[in-house]
This record gives structure tokens, sequence and C-alpha cells, in this order.
């Protein structure tokens, strides 16, 4: 009977893994990010913010993925305007010349709904921006730091990704 018990749970994590490997070949952009540890990277950086929330995994139909975190500005009238932080892959090129590009960088976003409910607005903004502010989901026009992804250099681009965030939060 254990025997039977250990098959059955061997089959069920072979199983898994060939799932996950087939999500990964289907989304290459969310490979890279992960490669890159992007989300744990901008949730520690926005533990020791202040106003500051996320990270939260975005895609747009560029194609590209982000992962980002938010934050807003102390005060009465800091709902107004959101800064958007965080790191984006996209392709540039088509065909065989198509490259994924990293870029780090940071949006301001305006407040955009009707009207402003402070008591729920400071509950919800915590789980997700896009009720109060909307945003293409695109890699910003001007990036703090861009470059051609390279799957070598992956643990440098970490390092990389820390600094360049740490420098663009308030």
């Amino acid at each position: 009977m254990a025997k039977k018990n250990s098959d059955d749970l061997l089959n069920e994590i072979l199983q898994r893994r060939k799932a996950n490997q087939i999500a990964q070949q289907q989304d290459p952009l969310a490979q890279i990010l992960d490669d890159l540890n992007a989300m744990d990277a901008l949730d520690s950086l926005r533990r020791r913010s202040t106003l500051c929330y996320g990270p939260k995994a975005i895609k747009s139909p560029l194609p590209s993925m982000a992962v980002v975190i938010w934050q807003r500005a102390s005060g009465y009238h800091g709902y107004k305007t959101l800064s958007l932080i965080g790191v984006w892959v996209y392709f540039r090129g088509d065909g065989e010349a198509k490259r994924p590009i990293l870029a780090i960088g940071k949006k301001m976003l305006k407040f955009s709904a009707p009207f402003y409910d402070a008591d729920a607005y400071h509950k919800l903004i915590r789980d997700n921006y896009d009720l109060y502010y909307q945003d293409d989901r695109k890699p910003p026009s001007q990036p703090a730091y861009s470059v051609a992804y390279d799957a070598e250099q992956r643990l440098d681009l970490r390092g990389i990704i820390a600094h360049e965030v740490a420098k663009l939060l308030l």
C-alpha cells in the first residue's frame, strides 16, 4: 500500500513539473522575470519603503510583462499621483532578430476615479491600483535603465534591478 502511494506522489510531481515547463514555454517573458527574481527583489524593497504596495505582475498586449510596486506620496493630497515602479520585459525586433529587452523605470499615474473616499482608498490601494489609476501597462517611455536581456548575465542583472529600483523609490 505504501508503494502505491509513493508512486502516485511521484507521478503527481512529474505531472506538475511537466505542466510548469509547458507554462514557462508559453510565456518566455514570465520566465525571464522569474530568472531575474524580480518579484522578490521588488517585494524586499517595498517592505523597506513607506506608503508602498505590491508587487504585482502585469501583462500588456505589446507583448510585455512586468512586475511592479506602487507608491503614493504622503499627505492628504498624496493620492492624486501614484508612482508605478517596476521591471518590464518586452521583445524588440521581428523573427530571428527578436530580442528581449529589460527596462527598469517609473511611471506617474494620475488619480482617475470619479471621487475620492479616503477610507475605501486606503483599504483598497494595498491590493491593487487599477481601481483608482489608469495604466496602459506598457513600459515607461523613458526608462531609468534599459538593456538587452542576456541569460548569462542574469545574476549581475539581479543586483542591477535592486539598485535601480531603490533609486526610483521616494
